[in-house]
């Protein structure tokens, strides 16, 4: 089942998405604060359980003239749903991703990724998301994650 918002204890969210991007996954090509190539997205938790992120669309994420890359955008949806489960001290990896461009994302303006958990079951987590520019929807993604079993811990890596 989802996680009732009112349950969930956003500083500590926001304490483990702060060491994921600085000590858990600090090289990252999206949210890795150490990654000097990476678009280094600080994702927080807000209230209402939604996992967010504001970012630059440099000129560097360019896909046609003007436009942010489709492949760029759909990194940082799965980015944002992923940073959702870390916040939950979940892990798991994304299993299917459907996106439905609806607008262009401009380049050299800002934009928000938010993304959330709907539904959960013993294996699987569903989660959707969207980008805004400017306060409207330009992309969404529903996404289904497989939880991660058998991962070796900090103890038994080299």
């Amino acid at each position: 089942m989802m996680q009732n918002p009112s349950t969930i204890n956003i500083a500590a969210a926001n304490e483990i998405l702060k060491a994921v991007r600085d000590t858990r996954h600090p090289y990252n090509r999206l949210c890795g604060s150490k990654n000097e190539h990476g678009l280094r997205l600080m994702f927080r938790m807000e209230d209402n359980g939604d996992v967010v992120a504001d970012f630059d669309c440099e000129a560097t994420y360019q896909g046609f003239p003007g436009m942010v890359h489709g492949g760029v955008l759909a990194a940082i949806m799965d980015s944002a749903m992923s940073n959702c489960m870390f916040a939950l001290q979940i892990d798991a990896v994304t299993a299917e991703l459907t996106i439905r461009y609806l607008h262009s994302v401009k380049l050299h303006q800002k934009a928000t990724v938010k993304a959330r958990i709907d539904k959960s079951t013993t294996r699987l987590h569903f989660l959707s998301c969207e980008i805004l520019q400017d306060g409207q929807v330009m992309a969404r993604a529903d996404a289904k994650f497989m939880i991660l079993t058998g991962m070796p811990d900090e103890s038994e890596k080299k």
